[in-house]
């Protein structure tokens, strides 16, 4: 029995909020207390973590980006702390909720795959945690920009667009053109456009060399 397999079974019909995801950063699982938790307004299987939780942390900072540091050090096997993360919900004030990863299968194998589980731990809000709620959701409706690479570490900003880093990390993981096209479902021409403006940004002459100088400043 596969390890996913063994989530289903184990998480499908539990209260504790549960999702599985890849090392890709797709979404394999989600169980009904999660969907409820976050009310999504549909099963987030087969979307990116990060536009499912489209979490901040308590300084209002981004904690999804498709270059999440968290999800990459587990999905390696390392240890990631619990992190506070305000979730927005349709309808409502965000879900305050403490996260947990666990790595179940490791990238260290040598077949590139990996699996990650987030399990949730609903917060009962206190007083500052409501006004924090209240400032964080007046933050997701006026769609105040939080630049990509933004967290709760206090690492430097960046400025690239979702997309533009969406492509950073899949050039980190040494995909061409047309692999990188094919994951993300654009054309080639594309790609090239985002690796230029990626490059120019990171005042880079090379892909090698804009992932290391991304990674130089934190953003990787």
């Amino acid at each position: 029995m596969g390890m996913l397999t063994q989530v289903e079974r184990l998480f499908a019909e539990t209260p504790v909020p549960a999702a599985a995801v890849g090392s890709d950063r797709r979404v394999l699982f989600a169980n009904p207390a999660l969907v409820e938790t976050l009310a999504l307004p549909a099963s987030p299987v087969g979307s990116f973590c990060y536009d499912m939780f489209r979490a901040r942390g308590p300084d209002g900072s981004s904690l999804c980006t498709p270059a999440c540091r968290r999800l990459r050090k587990s999905v390696s096997g390392d240890f990631v702390p619990p992190m506070l993360m305000w979730c927005p919900r349709n309808g409502g004030p965000p879900a305050v909720v403490e996260g947990f990863l666990f790595p179940l299968e490791t990238a260290r194998k040598g077949n590139g795959s990996g699996l990650v589980l987030y399990l949730l731990r609903p917060v009962q809000p206190s007083a500052e945690l409501r006004r924090k709620s209240a400032e964080l959701s007046q933050l997701h409706r006026t769609g105040q920009r939080i630049p990509a690479s933004a967290d709760s570490e206090g690492r430097g900003s960046c400025s690239l667009s979702r997309r533009e880093a969406q492509v950073l990390v899949l050039l980190q993981d040494g995909l061409s053109t047309r692999e990188i096209g094919a994951r993300l479902r654009i054309s080639p021409a594309t790609v090239r456009n985002h690796v230029q403006r990626v490059l120019g940004k990171l005042k880079a002459h090379s892909r090698l060399q804009a992932v290391m100088n991304a990674r130089r400043m934190g953003w990787l």
